[in-house]
């Protein structure tokens, strides 16, 4: 999965939830059971595309 599915994913998820997609990725930390797979997958790879840009422009 990459960045792009994975945020249409959250996306489609927030909306469902009635949350921001901060709050589902919060949400899925805390409760990962609550949420399907490809949810924990998305979250999964939103974090490692974030590290990747934080490490990026600390770099810069």
């Amino acid at each position: 999965m990459q960045i792009k599915g994975a945020t249409t994913i959250l996306k489609k998820q927030s909306e469902f939830l009635g949350m921001t997609i901060a709050e589902v990725i919060k949400f899925a930390d805390e409760s990962p059971m609550a949420q399907p797979n490809n949810v924990l997958e998305a979250v999964k790879v939103w974090r490692e595309e974030m590290r990747y840009a934080d490490n990026f422009f600390k770099n810069k």
